[in-house]
């Protein structure tokens, strides 16, 4: 069979996929952030998806290599060696999943209603790109048709937290020489190619103040009082933000405080309290510079303050924009075969962490809609899976 029988117009695998998405999805692996110690040890399971994966990629004649980007924690990279090409594609995944805190039903049942949505945490944010990777490699092997171009496929932990996954996965790909010429960073994005979005930098701001008896404030120094200030003084910087006129292709950057505590008790005047801030970064800035402004918005709004003795700061995340031109012939060509033209959105993904040193051309992309993801009820359509399960053997096998 050529390799056009296999990429032109035909059936597809339907169940075969849907049956290996119900897999994925009854294989646990929560990020272990967002999961309580008593559970960490039954669905905090990045490891036992990645085992998965890794022995099922070995079955198809994937070169895997296992790094432990953490303790219990591993990335997993496969790769397809083609010796005819010096091309490289490649697809990065994330295995982690949020938390299935009240989630409707089973978390993990996989289950396929009769409108064609399989159910449970994962489905849709991400793992219908492993479950489509997968059928179609096997779809390949079993009719003998090779690839026509390298191909790596990447298992990365903690996204729906951090980047540290992505960012071992960029150093790893440094120490082995390996420049992507094309990569697709799988979202749910309905198929469309995405081609920017804002990067995030978060910071927490740790006050210290001096307790006293409630009775008499004046004895002491109120660190709840010092970081209401700073919730203002951050919503004000917030607003001159706003007032840039030529912001960009990604709009204007933000910064919003979204978590504030204190105190140690009701008749005391907090010593302690913190606020932490979330910024969401554009291209004409970088994130370590982001957490700099943050800190000095509080160090300026607070450095005369009689509320507080101290202060320090803790990075909680910093990864900066992703933008590439959309006039770039692959991120076209994935439009034309999604139909789809290419747009930018607000939620951040690993491509903030792969620049153009490591990949020449990168999109956002997979099938089901973020409107689904982290929901008490995640379901992805059975058509979303088949759209993209095409447009991906497409491209694996375009010039």
């Amino acid at each position: 069979m050529s390799s056009a029988a296999v990429v032109g117009p035909g059936p597809w695998p339907e169940a075969e996929c849907v049956r290996e998405l119900q897999k994925l999805v009854a294989i646990p692996s929560v990020n272990p952030n967002q999961v309580k110690a008593e559970d960490q040890s039954t669905i905090a399971c990045e490891e036992r998806l990645v085992n998965y994966l890794e022995a099922e990629l070995q079955k198809l004649g994937a070169e895997t290599h296992l790094e432990y980007v953490q303790p219990g924690r591993p990335n997993l990279y496969a790769l397809f060696r083609c010796p005819t090409s010096d091309k490289w594609l490649g697809i990065d995944t994330h295995g982690d999943t949020v938390s299935v805190e009240n989630m409707v039903g089973s978390p993990f049942s996989g289950q396929l209603d009769s409108d064609g949505r399989i159910h449970g945490r994962g489905s849709c944010d991400t793992k219908a790109t492993f479950a489509i990777c997968l059928t179609l490699l096997r779809e390949l092997k079993a009719a003998g048709i090779p690839l026509r171009h390298n191909l790596l496929v990447a298992a990365t932990i903690d996204e729906e937290t951090t980047t540290i996954g992505a960012d071992a996965f960029r150093e790893w790909m440094v120490a082995h020489k390996i420049l992507i010429d094309e990569l697709v960073v799988a979202e749910p994005t309905l198929c469309r190619p995405i081609n920017g979005h804002k990067g995030v930098s978060r910071l927490q701001v740790n006050l210290r103040g001096l307790a006293a008896h409630s009775s008499a404030p004046a004895l002491g120094k109120n660190a709840v009082i010092a970081a209401a200030q700073l919730v203002l003084a951050y919503q004000k910087e917030h607003e001159r933000m706003q007032e840039d006129k030529e912001p960009g292709p990604l709009g204007h950057s933000s910064m919003a405080p979204t978590l504030v505590s204190g105190g140690t008790g009701i008749n005391i005047i907090p010593p302690v309290a913190s606020v932490s801030v979330d910024c969401r970064v554009i291209t004409t800035q970088t994130a370590n510079g982001m957490i700099e402004r943050m800190k000095s918005v509080a160090e300026d709004t607070l450095r005369d303050s009689p509320h507080v003795t101290g202060m320090d700061f803790s990075v909680l995340s910093a990864s900066g924009a992703f933008f590439q031109d959309p006039s770039h012939a692959f991120v076209q060509r994935m439009a034309a075969w999604s139909g789809l033209e290419p747009h930018t959105v607000a939620f951040g993904t690993n491509a903030s962490a792969y620049d153009s040193t490591l990949c020449k051309a990168c999109v956002v992309m997979g099938p089901g809609s973020i409107e689904q993801a982290h929901q008490a009820d995640e379901w992805i359509a059975v058509s979303e899976l088949q759209k993209m399960y095409l447009i991906i053997k497409t491209w694996l096998f375009h010039e």
